[in-house]
């Protein structure tokens, strides 16, 4: 039995270049290029509407953005820069949400990983080609990261109470210079990755 794995192949000329035409849709312009200047801009709209709930727990857009930039500038104080690559050993939650919108608003990209399905062949596979300068986690990921990171990576928990900390120095508020082109996320499948530009924002 022949399984069609290309459903497109199998149309004629006509119909794929209807497919292509009305696949793209109008194209609009949009006053926000980058995923998190959307985001903060929604933000201050709304900054009293939930944002994420999760688990019985909620947090507001404004607090969002907030510990995100907190997070962000935190990061940044810690020597990483745009274009790193920060991996997050998570799982669904408030504090994945927060590290997210940080890695963006540096400027950097994010490589999630679940760490309750993700193996140990996995995670140190991933710790290896990613090469994080810091590994974002939570409290009960902390020791598996700290096992397969690389010498010189930096293993932070994400409920640890310096991601709500306001003390930075002139030099970590920085504004960051952020492309378009640059990259959001790398996710690692089978050994392979795939890298989504920032050029484009959905939702």
């Amino acid at each position: 039995m022949e399984i069609q794995t290309n459903h497109a192949s199998s149309l004629s000329s006509v119909d794929r270049s209807k497919f292509v035409c009305f696949g793209q849709g109008r194209s609009k312009d949009i006053p926000q290029k980058l995923v998190h200047e959307a985001f903060s801009k929604i933000a201050a709209e709304n900054p009293s509407a939930v944002a994420v709930e999760h688990d019985g727990q909620q947090i507001t857009y404004q607090e969002l953005d907030l510990a995100s930039t907190n997070l962000c500038r935190k990061l940044i104080s810690l020597g990483l820069y745009p274009r790193n690559r920060v991996v997050l050993l998570v799982q669904r939650s408030i504090p994945m949400i927060v590290a997210i919108f940080a890695v963006l608003k540096s400027g950097c990209q994010y490589v999630p990983m679940d760490g309750g399905v993700a193996s140990d062949t996995a995670l140190a596979h991933v710790l290896s080609e990613a090469e994080p300068p810091i590994i974002l986690c939570l409290d009960r990921y902390s020791q598996r990261a700290r096992q397969f990171a690389l010498p010189e990576t930096r293993v932070l928990s994400l409920e640890d109470s310096w991601t709500t900390s306001t003390d930075f120095d002139v030099e970590s508020g920085r504004i960051v210079a952020v492309d378009p082109d640059d990259g959001t996320y790398v996710i690692y499948t089978s050994g392979t990755s795939s890298l989504q530009p920032q050029s484009h924002i959905i939702g």
